[in-house]
């Protein structure tokens, strides 16, 4: 094997040990997950939402701020749920 294939799978090594949340779930294919196909960073979550005291229109939280948070969703996706799929 030449020293640039080397060099490269151990970059490679390096990179993936260096990415926060790797082995965490997504929030792809959960029932609450509203989202955003032109911004996914503001894909909504609709298992966590607030009232507007005013007005009372229900808001959605940020899917991306639950799951960074503990007291919600959290980095492990305690919340997700998934629909099982149905052979026909």
């Amino acid at each position: 094997m030449s020293k640039g294939i080397l060099l490269g799978q151990y970059k490679n090594i390096i990179y993936k040990q260096s990415i926060k949340n790797l082995d965490k779930p997504l929030c792809t294919g959960c029932v609450y997950l509203v989202y955003n196909n032109s911004y996914p960073e503001i894909s909504k979550c609709m298992r966590f939402a607030n009232k507007n005291l005013v007005d009372g229109k229900i808001e959605y939280t940020f899917a991306d701020s639950n799951r960074r948070e503990h007291g919600v969703c959290g980095v492990d996706a305690k919340y997700k749920r998934v629909l099982p799929t149905v052979d026909v």
